[in-house]
């Protein structure tokens, strides 16, 4: 994966978070937290493979 894709996905999933998941500046919603764990599993999972690469 190179850095602009990780970039990208980054910049993408704190989109969805902070439009689609925050009740306010201080709360995330429920999606709002399923997002952010999806976003911490995938961003940890990229930083294991660049790694072992």
């Amino acid at each position: 994966m190179s850095g602009n894709s990780v970039n990208d996905f980054m910049d993408a999933a704190d989109y969805a978070i902070i439009h689609f998941g925050m009740i306010n500046q201080d709360y995330l919603s429920d999606l709002g937290c399923k997002l952010q764990f999806l976003y911490d599993d995938i961003y940890r999972q990229t930083k294991i493979n660049k790694k072992s690469e």
